[in-house]
């Protein structure tokens, strides 16, 4: 298993718990912090396992990113293009 599919396996499984307790908006800003790190993590890796962090960190941001985007742009969007703004995001 890759180590960004076990990292955004993780991130989606307390992304619910953490949007509960802290909103919406926080952790889409730590997703995009943990994609930032990770890349440049990445970027920069000496080594390999340098390189399976950086991995593990942007697949956390995927998990939580994926399951919180969703929900906040069908919470903050007008009702006339709700369907359309969550459609377009998911496809």
């Amino acid at each position: 298993m890759s180590l960004a599919t076990l990292g955004a396996a993780v991130g989606s499984l307390v992304s619910g718990l953490t949007s509960d307790k802290y909103g919406r908006k926080k952790p889409i800003m730590f997703a995009d912090i943990l994609f930032t790190l990770g890349a440049i993590l990445m970027a920069v890796a000496p080594t390999i396992p340098t390189l399976m962090v950086g991995r593990f960190l942007v697949g956390l941001g995927v998990g939580i990113a994926a399951q919180i985007v969703p929900l906040y742009l069908s919470e903050v969007a007008p009702v006339e293009i709700r369907g359309q703004l969550v459609a377009f995001n998911v496809a």
